[in-house]
């Protein structure tokens, strides 16, 4: 039985479609995500835990996305809420000025992870300055630093993610840096990148889904098979991937890249289980 570990989860508002990945209930579903409550997190927990049931996933854990900068201000009941999950990242406030106190919430509140996301944080090229003064308080305690490096919407040619990435990446010695999507269309540039730096793991999270049907995929199998499997880590990005479909494309892809199960063992659960270390 192969055991999963899913880096990329985010909240999803149940009232909306996601299905056909429609536009504008994306959007809708990014900005619930946007504003956190404990009874939005109440809600998603318990209806996503039984939709696990339901399909049949019982070796499954996941790290849970929470997309609200300001999660901190919100009063929310970390304890109580998140006994059960086995891992969570925040987004990055790296505007805030008290840096070393947001640093302190982030080991108090038991935080795996933090994750950088250029579009949805409207982060421009004079923000990267400040996004590196976090960057480099986040290595010395070795906490994960996750990068959204998708491709696409209308900022696509305004706010380079590999770009961004590559800035971050000059100022981490001791943590991990994982490239969430593994570059989207540009995964042949994550890899580059990967191989300039050793401290770079791929996601597989959507990019696996999206371009399933596309010839890309192929360059996804060289570019999994040359990396290796303890650079890589299994993701689906749910709700905005399709859960089961996401496990069994991701099965197959494995495959083709010729990794034995020993190997996609590996990037299914145990190398998220190393790198999200707090459970």
């Amino acid at each position: 039985m192969i055991k999963f570990f899913d880096s990329n989860v985010h909240l999803h508002n149940y009232k909306l479609d996601l299905k056909d990945n429609k536009v504008d209930n994306v959007l809708k579903n990014l900005n619930f995500e946007k504003n956190l409550t404990n009874e939005k997190l109440n809600l998603f927990i318990k209806i996503f835990e039984n939709d696990l049931k339901k399909i049949r996933l019982d070796n499954y854990n996941y790290n849970l996305m929470l997309f609200d900068e300001k999660i901190f201000d919100k009063k929310i009941n970390f304890d109580k809420i998140f006994g059960k999950i086995k891992s969570k990242t925040v987004l990055a406030n790296f505007r805030i000025k008290k840096l070393d106190n947001y640093v302190q919430k982030l080991i108090e509140n038991k935080i795996n992870a933090v994750k950088f996301h250029r579009y949805f944080q409207d982060i421009k090229d004079s923000d990267i300055g400040k996004c590196i003064n976090l960057v480099k308080k986040l290595d010395k305690l070795k906490i994960p630093i996750l990068i959204d490096t998708s491709y696409g919407s209308e900022k696509m040619y305004t706010h380079n993610n590999l770009e961004f990435a590559i800035e971050i990446l000059k100022y981490t010695k001791e943590t991990k840096v994982v490239l969430l999507h593994s570059g989207a269309l540009k995964v042949m540039e994550a890899y580059l990148i990967s191989h300039q730096f050793h401290n770079v793991i791929l996601d597989t999270s959507f990019s696996l889904d999206f371009y399933k049907n596309f010839r890309i995929l192929e360059d996804y199998v060289r570019v999994y098979s040359k990396l290796g499997p303890k650079r890589i880590i299994y993701g689906s990005d749910f709700p905005y991937v399709d859960l089961k479909s996401s496990i069994n494309n991701f099965l197959s892809i494995m495959k083709r890249c010729g990794f034995s199960n020993s190997e996609i063992k590996l990037i299914s659960y145990k190398n998220s289980k190393k790198l999200f270390n707090n459970f």
